[in-house]
């Protein structure tokens, strides 16, 4: 998975390997399970939220909020 900061930019901002621990991505309620979940924005529900460890840097969770919860289904 990659992830972007600007619209358009080629090169993305991050990106992880879903393979490499596929136990460590959470969607929507399931993210519940995970400590210290961020306050969400103004108008974003917990349908749109997406998080992703890592087992290299077991500390680090990425946090990723979806434009709407269809696009998490």
């Amino acid at each position: 998975m990659a992830w972007f900061t600007e619209p358009g930019r080629s090169s993305p901002a991050g990106k992880i390997l879903v393979k490499e621990a596929p136990e460590m991505l959470a969607i929507a309620h399931w993210t519940g399970q995970i400590p210290r979940r961020p306050p969400l924005p103004d108008g974003v529900s917990v349908s749109q939220l997406i998080a992703l460890g890592s087992r290299r840097k077991r500390s680090k969770v990425y946090w990723m909020i979806a434009k709407s919860e269809e696009e998490v289904r």
